[in-house]
């Protein structure tokens, strides 16, 4: 009820996508670099996400590129889930009777899909905790910050 279509849409597996949150990052760390040009070349230090040093640029990328690979085992369980419940045979000998077979079926896909949803809040938990450790403390703040701002924004656009 709360997410809009248009969130929706971004959504993967019931929440956001890991890796979207290391393309925020990129994104933060790009604007707040320009934002703040003059300022970083005359030495000035805010702690901001402009400033990650290329030892926490390379742990992002390598995170970025462990989260992937994660995202894409969770995706193809998902879609292998979804091919066999499309091969089922729904088999009702009379619509709204019920069937055994069929709530049995439906009932162990749940548990596939319940268990799929498990494991992706577990790799996006695991890549914000993960996240968080390159981060200095003022970047993991402005981070947070940003990321809970868009998210806020994203919901203000569904609306309209």
């Amino acid at each position: 009820m709360w997410c809009s279509s248009f969130e929706n849409s971004f959504l993967w597996i019931a929440g956001t996508r890991p890796s979207s949150t290391i393309q925020l990052v990129y994104t933060l760390c790009g604007s707040e670099l320009e934002a703040h040009l003059s300022d970083f070349l005359q030495g000035v230090r805010k702690g901001n996400l402009g400033e990650l040093s290329a030892r926490q640029l390379n742990w992002v990328n390598d995170l970025h590129c462990k989260i992937v690979r994660e995202e894409d085992k969770i995706s193809r369980r998902l879609e292998n889930l979804q091919e066999e419940v499309g091969e089922e045979p729904l088999e009702l000998e009379q619509i709204g009777e019920s069937n055994g077979h069929v709530y049995q079926g439906l009932n162990e896909y749940m548990l596939a899909l319940a268990s799929i949803m498990e494991d992706a809040d577990e790799l996006r938990l695991k890549s914000l905790k993960e996240l968080m450790s390159i981060l200095s403390p003022l970047q993991g703040v402005n981070f947070m910050v940003a990321s809970k701002k868009l998210y806020l924004s994203m919901h203000e656009w569904g609306k309209y």
